[in-house]
């Protein structure tokens, strides 16, 4: 959820800064203006030579910046499409939904951008050396042909780093471990309450029947809700809303987003209270933390698969589940009705609850994961490390379902009986212990 004055700027990061293209754009129009001012500093300062400049002739100055234009131009043209093939191997293997966090890595971005700024300096650099023809004197641009050896130099650290990344990227733990501390940092801004007295939110109610229907205007997933201006449309009409979807869900377009009761029915409602959401065309972790725990189960499903068969890294994901799990069981989960100061209801928006989470967690890993010895022990241990940091009864009445689920399936799957009677050991004495 985002208030008013963040929605359109969520709406601009999310697309330049999620883009391949923006970052490495400003870096090269960076190095087009360094070309151009200090060339035109070495013009305006043309016989004040020093030491640690370059000092060279016009053919040796521009032997220098070709074979460093050359140079990282090979570099591009070897390690992007290497690059390219080694991200669509991991995305192959685990999931395409983790391809997007690639393309908006920071460190993918300036490689890009610097390397091609490097190459277009090099350019620039390169028409303003001159030989001596007669009346007119050779020019040096020693300053920039100096700036543009540092810049190489620093574009192979650059390139050391950039394979150690891509290298640490592509390990399954990192992989696991970024979408966790992402969903993480989501979780704390969705959540930002620890649990207090309250417990659990009440249940969304369900608008009226007579409630009139707001259709979506395009196609696609709900990224955020603008919640200060749906409020301030709804007390400025005297009326209710309801937003019915729940940001990571899709929106046909015209299916109904909205429902509201004293809303008039008019193509300027309908068009106010669209501009107060963003519609994409893929779901974001930021105001959408379950997608952060779909990733995750995405990871686990793809190793359970038989063509697979890795229940190692579904033992993995389930660690980190676990672990979201557990922080999100200290969270307090907000009351969805917001009202007004005279205590009218004036917004209500549906958003996840624990049960949805733990339901993303554990179903399609159960599902997948029977007859796996290994991977049920460890569903019934991250259930049971769960349930005993959790101290609401709701949830743990959920919990407790789940665990139920995973014996159930472990007696349907697992042949062994001492397999079997481990198991039921295991989730009796988690049970015990959460008490």
């Amino acid at each position: 959820m985002l208030v008013r004055m963040n929605l359109e700027l969520f709406v601009w990061r999310e697309r330049l800064f999620g883009s391949l293209w923006f970052v490495p754009t400003v870096i090269i129009m960076a190095g087009i203006a360094a070309a151009v001012v200090l060339t035109e500093l070495d013009r305006a300062f043309e016989d004040a030579g020093t030491d640690i400049l370059f000092e060279g002739s016009p053919t040796s100055a521009r032997t220098v910046m070709g074979t460093i234009g050359a140079s990282v131009l090979a570099i591009i043209g070897v390690s992007v499409p290497l690059t390219i093939v080694a991200l669509q191997l991991v995305a192959g293997q685990f999931s395409q939904r983790i391809l997007r966090n690639f393309l908006s890595d920071r460190v993918v971005q300036t490689f890009l951008g610097v390397f091609v700024a490097v190459f277009a300096y090099s350019l620039l650099v390169l028409r303003v050396i001159t030989d001596a023809d007669g009346a007119e004197e050779a020019f040096v641009p020693n300053v920039a042909v100096t700036a543009g050896i540092l810049a190489a130099l620093a574009s192979l650290a650059l390139f050391v780093f950039f394979i150690n990344h891509i290298m640490d990227m592509i390990q399954l733990t990192n992989i696991i471990q970024n979408i966790s501390a992402e969903t993480r940092l989501s979780m704390l801004s969705l959540y930002p309450e620890a649990v207090g007295q309250a417990g659990d939110a009440p249940p969304v109610p369900d608008p009226p029947d007579d409630a009139g229907r707001v259709r979506a205007a395009k196609s696609g997933y709900l990224q955020a809700v603008d919640v200060a201006a749906l409020f301030h449309i709804a007390e400025a009409s005297d009326a209710t809303i309801w937003v019915l979807r729940r940001p990571g869900e899709f929106c046909a377009e015209g299916s109904a987003l909205f429902a509201g009761a004293g809303l008039k029915d008019d193509d300027h409602t309908r068009h106010q209270l669209n501009h107060e959401v963003q519609i994409g065309g893929y779901r974001t972790v930021e105001n959408d933390a379950l997608f952060g725990f779909r990733q995750i189960v995405d990871i686990a499903a793809r190793a359970l698969s038989p063509g697979v068969n890795d229940p190692t890294t579904a033992v993995q994901c389930l660690d980190y589940l676990q672990a979201l799990l557990i922080a999100l069981s200290q969270r307090e989960f907000t009351s969805p009705v917001r009202k007004d100061a005279g205590g009218n209801e004036r917004l209500i928006v549906a958003r996840p609850v624990f049960e949805d989470y733990a339901g993303e967690s554990f179903n399609q890993i159960r599902e997948f994961g029977e007859g796996n010895v290994a991977v049920m022990r460890r569903l019934v241990d991250a259930i049971g490390e769960v349930l005993r940091e959790t101290h609401s009864d709701s949830r743990r009445e959920c919990l407790v379902r789940h665990m139920q689920l995973t014996l159930a399936g472990a007696r349907r799957s697992i042949s062994e009986p001492e397999d079997l009677k481990e198991l039921e050991e295991r989730a009796a004495a988690h049970l015990r212990e959460s008490v």
